[in-house]
């Protein structure tokens, strides 16, 4: 098999301080990156029935990205035991 020659790129400092923020700054609930402050929300919890559409509210704010992650339960029983502790423990 023949080997090529790998080209290399010179790297453009100018593109690269332009595409940089000036400073990150994270804190509890929001992340500057230059002058841009961005707000994070966490919702952990949802009701268990829901009507159709019910996340359209959010998506259609303005100036708002909407992540939707779902994790699957491996092991439902240990889950609704654990559930279960928390719930009567208070």
């Amino acid at each position: 098999m023949k080997q090529k020659e790998m080209e290399t790129i010179p790297i453009n400092y100018d593109l690269l301080n332009l595409i940089t923020p000036q400073g990150i700054l994270i804190k509890n609930n929001k992340v500057e990156l230059g002058e841009i402050t961005h707000k994070l929300q966490y919702i952990s919890g949802y009701p268990s029935a829901v009507n159709v559409g019910w996340l359209m509210n959010l998506k259609e704010m303005r100036n708002t990205t909407v992540s939707l992650i779902v994790t699957p339960i491996e092991d439902i029983s240990a889950y609704v035991e654990g559930i279960s502790k928390r719930y009567y423990s208070k």
